[in-house]
Formats: C-alpha cells, sequence, structure tokens
C-alpha cells in the first residue's frame, strides 16, 4: 500500500495540480527556467503550498522544541562544564568558553531550524540547526518572485484567495530590527556580518532589495572580519558608524570582548559561541532518552513523543560485543539510520534498509571509537507529486526546514529528492531539489495585489 501523497493532506496542492495539468504546463518549455543553479543547490519548477493547520502544527511543534533545546545546558546539566564536555565529547575547557554566552539575552537571539519529515503520522524532526548562518536564505527569498511573476502561473496565483506568510528575509530582517528596537531608538540600524571570508555579494544583494522591518526601520549592510571592529566606550564600530547588530557568521567563534558587549546590552548579537553546542545532533537523543524524566513537564513529554523520533547517542559502552544494544542494532537495521552527530550535509549518514551488512557492521564498530555518532528510528516520508525530467509528474520524498527565529515562527522550506533514487538521504548535496513554500495564513481572505504576493 503507497503512502498518502501531499495533494491528499493538501486541497490548495490539488488545486495547483490540477491546473498545471489543465493548462499543459508538463510540456511547457519555458516552464523549466524557473529550475536555477544557484549556491550549488536547484529549484522544483512547481511551488508548494502550505495549509494553515499544517504550517500551524509545525510551527508549533518547532517551537516547542527549540525553547527545549535551548535549555539543555541549564536544565540537564546545570551549566557543569565538565558534564557537558563528557557528553558531547569536547574538551571541558571548550565547554566552558562556550558556557560563558549562557544567558537569556543571548538565547533570545538565537536562529535555529528543524529539519523534519512529514511521514504518515505526522512531523517527525531529524535534525536541530542552530546558527545565524542557516541554509541559503538569500536565494530562497531571490525565488519566490520568479514562481508569482512567471506567465504560466501568474494568473493562478492572481486568483488565490488566500494570505500568505512573508518572505524569509523580511521575516529575518524584522527580527532583527525588533532586536535592535530594545537597544536603540534610532531610524536605521547598521548590521554587520562578521565572516572569515569575502561576504560581499551577499551584502551587495542585500542592499539591492533595500529590506525595511515592518515598523519601518531601515537597515546598512557591510560584511568584515572581527579584526576590522573597533571598540570605543563599550560600543562596537565600523568605520565610524556604530554597530546595532552583529552577526556572527565564524560558527561560533567569537572573541570573549565583543561577546561580554553584547551581554551588556551595548550592541545585538547573533549566533556566537554557545551555538556550536547546542546545534549538535546527539541533543535529541538527550530529550528522546530523558523523555520520561522528572525534567520535564508534562506538556514537554508530549511534544517530544510526538516530535522527536526514538534517538541514542551510540557509546563504546552500547556497542560491546553481547551487549543487548548492539543486537537490538543489528536486528532493527533496516528500521534505523546511523549518523555522525556533528557533520552536515548529508555526510557520514547510512540508512539501514539501504545499507549492506557488512557496511553496517563497519560503521558500528567505527562509532565505537569515535564518541560522535547516534542511531534513530528511519522516518519514511510522504509522497509529493511534482515535475520530473521526463515531462510527466513522479513521486518524490521530502525533507521540511521549519525556521525560528528567536521566539517567532518563520519561513518553512521544502526539499525534494525522487523516490526512485537508490538512497533515502534528502540533502541539497545528495541530489534534491528546493521547492518554494507559500504558507497560507488564512484559507478564505480577500484576494491579494501581485505586487503584495511577490
Amino acid at each position: 500500500m503507497k503512502t498518502p501523497t501531499y495533494s491528499q493532506l493538501s486541497p490548495a496542492q490539488s488545486r495547483l495540480l490540477s491546473y498545471v495539468r489543465t493548462n499543459n504546463l508538463l510540456r511547457t518549455a519555458d516552464y523549466r527556467d524557473i529550475i536555477q543553479q544557484q549556491a550549488g543547490f536547484m529549484f522544483q519548477p512547481l511551488p508548494i503550498f502550505l495549509e494553515p493547520a499544517l504550517g500551524a502544527s509545525l510551527g508549533s511543534l518547532t517551537r516547542g522544541l527549540f525553547e527545549l533545546i535551548k535549555q539543555i545546558p541549564s536544565r540537564i546539566f546545570n551549566l557543569r562544564a565538565a558534564d557537558i564536555g563528557a557528553y558531547y565529547s569536547i574538551p571541558e575547557k571548550l565547554a566552558a568558553q562556550q558556557l560563558k554566552h549562557f544567558d537569556v539575552g543571548t538565547l533570545d537571539n538565537l536562529l535555529g531550524r528543524a529539519d523534519v519529515c512529514l511521514t504518515p503520522t505526522g512531523f517527525k524532526c531529524m535534525e536541530f540547526n542552530i546558527s545565524s548562518n542557516l541554509g541559503n536564505m538569500l536565494e530562497i527569498h531571490q525565488a519566490r518572485r520568479r514562481y508569482v511573476e512567471h506567465a504560466c502561473l501568474k494568473e493562478y496565483f492572481q486568483a488565490q484567495e488566500a494570505t500568505f506568510a512573508p518572505n524569509i528575509l523580511d521575516q529575518y530582517f524584522d527580527f532583527i530590527a525588533a532586536q535592535c528596537s530594545k537597544i536603540s531608538d534610532d531610524d536605521t540600524f547598521h548590521v554587520v556580518f562578521a565572516c572569515p571570508a569575502p561576504a560581499e555579494s551577499f551584502v551587495s544583494a542585500l542592499r539591492d532589495m533595500g529590506l525595511r522591518g515592518s515598523q519601518g526601520h531601515r537597515f546598512t549592510f557591510n560584511a568584515c572580519s572581527y579584526y576590522d571592529l573597533e571598540i570605543r566606550d563599550r560600543k562596537i564600530f565600523h568605520r565610524g558608524k556604530r554597530i546595532h547588530a552583529l552577526v556572527d557568521r565564524y560558527e561560533g567563534l567569537m572573541p570573549d570582548q565583543l561577546a561580554a558587549l553584547g551581554r551588556s546590552g551595548s550592541v545585538v548579537l547573533f549566533g556566537g559561541n554557545l551555538t556550536t553546542l547546542l546545534q549538535n545532533k546527539i541533543s535529541l537523543a538527550l530529550l528522546s532518552e530523558l523523555s520520561d524524566s522528572h525534567l520535564f513537564t508534562d506538556a514537554e513529554r508530549a511534544l517530544i513523543d510526538r516530535f522527536v523520533p526514538w534517538t541514542r547517542k551510540l557509546t563504546k559502552e552500547r556497542l560491546t560485543p553481547g551487549n543487548y544494544f548492539l543486537e537490538f542494532l543489528m536486528d532493527e537495521k533496516d528500521s534505523l539510520i546511523l549518523k555522525q552527530s556533528n557533520l552536515s550535509s548529508g555526510e557520514s549518514v547510512h540508512i539501514g534498509k539501504e545499507c549492506p551488512i557488512e557496511r553496517w557492521q563497519a560503521v558500528l564498530h567505527q562509532a565505537g571509537t569515535d564518541a560522535n555518532w547516534l542511531v534513530q528510528t528511519f522516518a519514511d516520508s510522504i509522497r509529493y507529486e511534482f515535475l520530473d525530467d521526463n515531462d510527466g509528474l513522479s513521486d518524490y520524498m521530502g525533507r521540511w526546514g521549519a525556521y525560528v527565529f528567536g521566539d517567532k515562527m518563520g519561513y518553512k522550506d521544502l526539499i525534494l529528492k525522487p523516490m526512485d533514487q537508490n538512497e533515502s538521504v534528502v540533502n541539497v548535496h545528495h541530489g534534491a531539489r528546493y521547492t518554494y513554500v507559500f504558507e497560507m495564513l488564512e484559507e478564505h481572505s480577500h484576494i491579494r495585489e501581485q505586487q503584495q504576493i511577490a
């Protein structure tokens, strides 16, 4: 029996597929120009609609899980660097360094994205990324206009009686503006992206967009290394201008002096050292294994049980020959997935049902010595009907990305990969394509003008 299709869950997506078939868009050559190669990934020619109920469910689950992960250092480890270092397999000194930045203000400025699979039984969070540099927000933002202004779909979008969520960068900089307003009454906020490599193309694109906060705030954008910043009178300056927001893109390697100014409230920091600890995939293993403990309320336990698949950290003790846990991993191989907790982009991910037994055994042997591996129940994706490369519709598997900006839900993205491929790792570095998600906030509102949708 086939798993359900997304169009069966989404009336709006079903209407889009009907429109595509009726207007013969499957064979419209110029429609294919929506596919564009950008930064190593491609877009699917069809967009997808996220119904209000599905969007609200995904949003509440993601936001709740984000709050739990942010509290792991204090709630589970009581901010003890030695215990944190032992569990995450990092030096105690490094754990202590990261914990310096653990305070309410820092946590409020974190950005997160849950990587989620929509299964026949609901959403399951496979990973949770916490960083100030999540995915490809610029490319996703630019893709929206290509869909709504394309000749093949323009009429369809103009006829939609729905209110759509704002575009991703509008949400992101609204969040930045809201945080900057807490430290300054200025009308213009100066935002600097601290990064080790030149990011001039990214910054130039932001300048060209003329982004503004919903309250009318303006932004200036620059990129530089930490060494190009100047500290005067307990404020941070770049090229003579006071910086309101400093976005860390060094993967959490922020100098202590700058982090201290962020804690004092003279600048808003996004990212910083704490992200290195919180984004480790092993955090999900903690929530899964401790879900029945006194550490969580009944509501939190229900959230974990509903949203987090069974996940465990792999340890040398658990992988000792003769241990029942190792026998379980062998017996249940086809329903499990092994992954290295400190890697990304689909690296070192091994799906049991697709992994030869010899390879599975070799990975488990490696996991017994590396200390950075976890095992998780494999989540089967529902089917998504989308255009294929042969002018037809085929079945795809999907992975949702649900963004959180502070305590506000943000954009949801979706990447798709054909179900007939040999591996089920859904990642843009493994052949998957983005598709733009139009999140419907109201099912039956007034028709919006074209420029408002864009």
